[in-house]
């Protein structure tokens, strides 16, 4: 075994301790300083020119924004040394990530889709793996608050009578259930596309899945479902050109959503998936935090609109006391999120921000759709993520750091694809 092939491996265990290093209620200091250390030593054994062609400007670019949101953030329990410290650990991450992708892809002989894909699944599922192990043991970080927000609706009809609650290491309930969303959307894609490991990516799905259930999602369900058949129905008609309009398109979803929400049929057919009685009608209360933060953007000056308010701009700005009652339940309902990717966007970033989050997905499916012919597989699970990406978006704010960890799929599905396009150049 040559040294090189380590590679991968050792990107993968920085890549689980980074995970655990998220959890902001941590005790136990060496969970924040292992990945630092860890990831400076893997840089200079991975120390090597990064990509630099026109196609990563606007990964940079975005790299660069999230890396001073997370600077500017407004919370005000993340003291100087906590950013630094979650900046440092992201740009170190990114390095690696290119160094390992472009290993994985320029160096394996036989399919490296599966490697790629068990790349991001493998981490998560030892994280989500070993966070119920700890729960059946009744053990959890120091800090750890049992969120617990009613009964589980999915699972009842099945007979499981049981709480929803929040497991330790993995944040909020929906926050977590988004994130395990898309984790199955991209191990059922990669069971049904991928022609090697399917043994193995259907026992990530089916936990994954299970674990949605748990979690009583029914949003991480429903557009999980709709990203696979939308990506597999494109495959069967060959029309993955149609894919380009996923970016354009989610600027309209919170707009269906609102429409489809308040239909007659869904007022009185959806009741078996209800909590309460208006739950459904209401958006589980985002309906009026949409207004509340439409209402507070266009109060925003241009400098203000330009560059957003840093990390937790809905707090930086005060917009969420406009809905923080809504959340009075919440240790902090002032910090609560807007629940939707867009204007979480603005109000941290700010239209630039927005304008090269869009950009670069619309960049990224165009090189899926050139590298279709060629790398079928690899191009349909990114192109199944980034439809749920702003699906899932409409009703959560998908992005940045807030759910811990769902910038780590993002940013490593763009970094796939991008380095598959320098391999056919």
């Amino acid at each position: 075994m040559s040294i090189s092939s380590l590679k991968v491996p050792l990107f993968t265990i920085g890549f689980f301790s980074i995970l655990l290093s998220l959890q902001y209620n941590t005790d136990i200091q060496i969970f924040r300083v292992f990945p630092i250390v860890y990831f400076i030593l893997l840089t200079l054994f991975n120390f090597g020119k990064l990509p630099t062609t026109k196609e990563y400007f606007f990964f940079y670019i975005l790299i660069i924004i999230l890396v001073f949101g997370k600077l500017r953030s407004n919370n005000d329990e993340y003291n100087l040394s906590f950013k630094l410290h979650d900046s440092l650990l992201f740009i170190l991450f990114i390095f690696n990530l290119l160094q390992t992708l472009k290993f994985i892809i320029n160096n394996e002989k036989k399919e490296f889709t599966s490697k790629l894909i068990l790349g991001i699944l493998s981490p998560f599922f030892f994280l989500t793996l070993l966070s119920i192990i700890l729960k059946l043991l009744n053990l959890s970080p120091k800090g750890f608050i049992e969120q617990s927000v009613g009964r589980v609706v999915l699972l009842s009809y099945f007979g499981f009578d049981m709480d929803r609650t929040s497991f330790p290491l993995t944040g909020g309930i929906n926050s977590f259930a988004s994130l395990l969303g898309a984790l199955f959307t991209v191990s059922f894609l990669a069971f049904l596309l991928v022609h090697s490991k399917k043994g193995l990516f259907l026992i990530y799905s089916i936990f994954f899945f299970f674990m949605i259930l748990i979690h009583d999602s029914r949003g991480a369900i429903l557009f999980s479902t709709i990203s696979i058949f939308v990506s597999i129905f494109l495959k069967i008609i060959n029309k993955i050109k149609f894919s380009i309009l996923i970016p354009f398109f989610s600027i309209l979803l919170p707009f269906i959503f609102v429409y489809i929400l308040n239909s007659e049929f869904i007022s009185n057919k959806a009741d078996f998936l209800q909590r309460n009685a208006q739950e459904i009608n209401t958006g589980n209360g985002r309906l009026l935090v949409w207004g509340y933060a439409v209402t507070s953007i266009i109060e925003f000056d241009w400098n203000q609109l330009l560059f957003g308010f840093g990390e937790f701009g809905h707090y930086g700005s005060g917009a969420s006391s406009s809905w923080a009652p809504l959340f009075s339940s919440y240790e902090r309902p002032e910090l609560t999120h807007p629940h939707n990717t867009i204007l979480m966007t603005v109000f941290d970033y700010g239209i630039i921000g927005l304008i090269t989050l869009l950009i670069l997905v619309y960049r990224i499916i165009r090189i899926n759709m050139k590298a279709y012919r060629v790398y079928q597989t690899i191009n349909l699970i990114s192109i199944g993520f980034f439809i749920y990406f702003f699906l899932i978006g409409t009703t959560e704010s998908f992005f940045g750091f807030y759910y811990l960890n769902c910038i780590y799929p993002f940013v490593y599905i763009c970094a796939c694809t991008l380095i598959i396009n320098d391999k056919l150049r």
